[in-house]
């Protein structure tokens, strides 16, 4: 059975850390956020820590993009990693190798956010559908 996939939306907690092996590895922070009704303002709860590892093409273009603070969206695979600590104990952690990151430049769902681009563009007032055809 493949390993299950998982997507990750949350910010890089540091720059990227260049692996033996052409390798990368990111530290990603995400958290759930919770509208606090007494004042108004947007709390942040339940903080996860991740390890995200890429490679080849994708773990250079991290290298040369990627900076702590940026908020990503990572799709990839979870991992079992397994490991003896200075002790000797057995230690395990759950890591993700990605398959894709993508660097957002502005989050719909964080109202007090604006926009890191131009937003010149604006849609039509009125759409021609009449000469669109359906696919089925």
């Amino acid at each position: 059975m493949a390993n299950p996939t998982i997507t990750i939306v949350g910010r890089v907690g540091q720059d990227p850390v260049k692996l033996n092996g052409g390798g990368v590895r990111l530290r990603i922070v995400s958290n759930d956020r919770v509208k606090n009704d007494s004042t108004g303002s947007w709390d942040d709860k339940d903080t996860s820590w991740w390890t995200v590892k890429a490679w080849k093409s994708l773990a250079e273009q991290s290298i040369a993009t990627l900076k702590k603070g940026q908020e990503v969206v990572i799709v990839g695979k979870i991992y079992e990693e397994t490991w003896k600590d200075k002790e000797g104990n057995s230690r395990t952690s759950y890591d993700v190798n990605a398959d894709t990151i993508a660097v957002t430049t502005w989050s719909l769902s964080k109202k007090e956010s604006t926009p890191a681009f131009d937003n010149s563009w604006s849609a039509p007032s009125t759409w021609d559908i009449e000469s669109v055809k359906a696919p089925f």
